[in-house]
């Protein structure tokens, strides 16, 4: 007899969240093709809804998805060349290969410019927020204030929105709320700092991520988790996983 693993809030949220996303990704690859139809493009329609219907569920692991990702990638990538050579002088136009989830060693915490579709990813970031019901989660519609203290400091806008999510509990926790302390940032005295707004902590999280870059030359998310310099050691391992779910959600 085959015992279920334990489920816990957490989990059941991001599985949820997976699933939505997934389903939305089905939706616009098959709006795509609905129009024009040929075997090259429908045998990459399969390749593609199969690839996303391995979402994690319940009990999955953020890296055991990842790896799952890895293995699918490259047959996405060489139907696409395929279609690509068959159709080179047709109208029909070439899907784009799948989002494949970026691994913490390779996302960098400093970037220059700003995404170029900020009402989307407003709306992702949005999505993910909790008890966000009549926009009153303290970082509703927060997304253009990370990328303008993002591009100030010259830092990543997308990692540091993955970085509030994780630490403010998608925007519920009570530093949060009574604080406007988002980014779980201290005080001189070792406790959370207060912040009058929102807007403030936002910035603060931008410039303290600048400084550990020039200071100790941390480049990438598992540096920063690792070196103890946004979190414990002893937390690191689930502090990446965190920031890297809410990162790959927002740029998937």
């Amino acid at each position: 007899m085959k015992i279920l693993p334990h489920v816990n809030k957490y989990t059941v949220a991001r599985a949820a969240v997976i699933t939505r996303r997934t389903g939305r990704r089905i939706i616009r690859e098959a709006e795509r093709v609905q129009i024009e139809h040929n075997s090259a493009t429908d045998k990459l329609m399969s390749v593609v809804m199969f690839a996303s219907s391995f979402a994690p569920k319940f009990n999955a692991r953020v890296d055991e998805y990842l790896a799952l990702q890895k293995n699918i990638a490259p047959v996405v990538r060489t139907a696409v060349r395929k279609k690509s050579t068959k159709l080179k002088h047709s109208k029909t136009k070439v899907l784009p290969t799948p989002y494949l989830p970026k691994t913490p060693d390779k996302v960098k915490i400093m970037a220059k410019g700003q995404p170029a579709n900020v009402p989307e990813l407003n709306m992702k970031f949005n999505d993910l927020l909790l008890d966000n019901e009549k926009n009153k989660n303290p970082l509703n519609n927060k997304a253009p204030v990370f990328i303008r203290s993002a591009k100030k400091h010259g830092v990543n806008p997308e990692v540091l929105m993955a970085i509030a999510m994780h630490e403010s509990a998608r925007g519920t926790s009570d530093a949060a709320k009574s604080k406007h302390n988002i980014g779980g940032i201290m005080n001189a005295k070792h406790k959370l700092k207060i912040f009058s707004n929102v807007n403030l902590c936002i910035d603060q999280m931008a410039e303290t991520l600048a400084i550990h870059h020039r200071e100790s030359k941390i480049n990438t998310i598992k540096e920063l988790a690792y070196a103890g310099k946004y979190c414990s050691k002893d937390e690191a391992s689930e502090w990446v996983k965190g920031v890297m779910y809410y990162l790959n959600e927002l740029q998937s």
